[in-house]
């Protein structure tokens, strides 16, 4: 049983603040690969990464370091978000078109 004494006080911080994230490794903007490599970074940590490639209606799960395959030829855009432990949101995600 784990309970508080009379008069004890326990103090704790609520998490508001989301998270910033950054792609700090990417492919040439110009390429004629279809496989295109990412590192993503935030200012906060631990963090998980969500990603959205050309247009997709919802973000999904990525990793730190995502690769995605058999792209198509053509113009593709990248929006990466970090989300924290508090479950807090970058509201601006990072953005690459290569």
């Amino acid at each position: 049983m784990n309970a508080l004494s009379a008069g004890a006080t326990s103090t704790f911080t609520i998490d508001t603040q989301p998270p910033d994230t950054q792609i700090v490794g990417k492919p040439a903007q110009t390429t004629q690969d279809h496989t295109a490599a990412f590192r993503f970074s935030s200012n906060e940590s631990p963090v998980t990464y969500e990603c959205k490639l050309d247009g997709a209606t919802t973000f999904t799960a990525c990793s730190a370091t995502q690769t995605f395959n058999n792209l198509a030829d053509g113009s593709h855009t990248l929006l990466v978000r970090a989300v924290d432990r508090a479950g807090n949101k970058d509201p601006t995600p990072a953005s690459y078109t290569w």
